[in-house]
């Protein structure tokens, strides 16, 4: 590894956050910014990970370190700056820590043995050793401020996606503006986000949505492979998106760029029918505010967004469709479990491989507008309920309150 790099965090007012809420949980965010910066007067927070952008890390970082230093909080941010073989040996760390998380405590454990605290998003995910007085449980959150998250009009949706190539009605592509989270006009940049050949869908078409990193956890080739051999025959206004990031804009995920070219080659190698109707796109990444709308476009546009995890953490994909009022299909496990009671805020696939299931679920959606409805109203109540920044923020003062004291 070579050093760590500062990150700059501009801050955010509090109230942004305060004015999505009602306004006992805004009250409660105040009072708890209040004691937070009495606590931490002359203290600074320091937060260290591997990048600044892509993948929920980083995005949850930007949101919460700017609403603490708005509220007066000296927060700082320092990412990791390593060679591609540093990144490569992390990304191996990480994937071991899902796989045989037993081992790969047992490595790491000599080196946390002083730790004051252990914050896991899940109790589940904490190993044996770990003192239960150490051990505090913080579920990651969205921002529902942020250009990701915030309200878009049916009429702004169609016109970021027709931006960008993503949906076509043959009227090209219209400029589209929007307002960046420090107050400033940002536009929605004209490129070719689909990678491959083929008509983008049409507004009216339905659309099935996955939008994850190109990893191998998050199984976009499992849900290209169900798709295709499921709704190959089904009806033409079904299309599949498969949406992740440009691989070259993520610096920690070696793997990015050959799971990429695994699904690229993946569709090359289907019949011409369904090549038309999947739709692989790589998303801008440089602009993080241009990404975020994109995405939020694409997930309020999808009849049902999909998370096909093999293995997940926590799954900001699914809270970010769930307070979208998207019905979502995703894996049961890990985090994903936290999210979703299946039949009432979403759908879980409890076999996560099961091709036959997957097809099955996405058909009871997409042919039963009540239960999508029912689904949708229910995430985002959930969501709404248990994700948002304000718990966050909360929890995490309250942690400093135990740790000085």
């Amino acid at each position: 590894m070579e050093a760590m790099e500062s990150v700059e965090v501009r801050p955010l007012s509090l109230e942004e956050l305060a004015e999505q809420l009602e306004p006992d949980r805004a009250k409660l965010l105040r009072q708890a910014a209040d004691r937070g910066r009495h606590l931490l007067r002359g203290r600074v927070v320091w937060n260290v990970n591997a990048t600044a952008r892509g993948g929920g890390v980083a995005e949850m970082l930007s949101a919460l370190l700017a609403y603490a230093r708005g509220a007066g909080i000296d927060t700082r941010w320092l990412v990791l700056v390593g060679d591609p073989d540093f990144f490569d040996i992390t990304k191996r760390l990480h994937n071991f820590l899902h796989g045989s998380a037993g081992e790969g405590w047992s490595l790491l454990q000599p080196y946390l043995r002083d730790v004051d605290a252990f914050i896991f998003s899940r109790k589940e995910y904490a190993p044996d050793w770990v003192d239960p007085g150490r051990l505090v449980v913080i579920p990651p959150s969205i921002d529902p401020a942020s250009c990701k998250n915030r309200p878009l009009t049916g009429a702004q949706v169609d016109a970021v996606l027709r931006r960008v190539g993503l949906i076509s009605d043959g009227h090209g592509r219209p400029e589209v503006y929007f307002s960046r989270r420090d107050g400033s006009r940002g536009q929605v940049k004209e490129r070719p986000t689909v990678l491959l050949d083929g008509s983008p869908p049409r507004p009216e078409d339905r659309l099935v949505v996955q939008v994850s990193r190109w990893d191998r956890l998050k199984d976009m080739s499992g849900v290209l492979t169900s798709f295709a051999r499921y709704f190959a025959d089904g009806p033409e206004d079904v299309h599949l998106v498969l949406a992740g990031g440009e691989v070259s804009k993520v610096a920690d995920d070696p793997e990015g760029a050959e799971v990429l070219e695994e699904c690229m080659a993946q569709w090359r190698g289907l019949p011409e029918h369904v090549r038309r109707r999947a739709h692989l796109a790589a998303l801008p990444m440089e602009d993080g505010d241009d990404n975020a709308v994109i995405v939020n476009a694409l997930q309020r546009h999808a009849s049902v967004v999909v998370q096909k995890s093999l293995m997940e953490g926590f799954g900001l994909t699914v809270t970010e469709a769930l307070w979208k009022g998207t019905p979502v299909i995703a894996s049961a496990v890990g985090g994903i479990r936290d999210q979703i009671v299946d039949g009432r805020d979403g759908l879980l696939l409890e076999d996560p491989r099961d091709l036959d299931g997957l097809a099955e679920l996405i058909r009871r959606v997409l042919d039963d507008a009540g239960l999508a409805s029912r689904l949708g109203r229910g995430g985002k109540e959930r969501a709404k309920d248990q994700f948002l920044g304000d718990r966050h923020l909360i929890q995490y003062v309250d942690l400093f309150a135990g740790l000085i004291r």
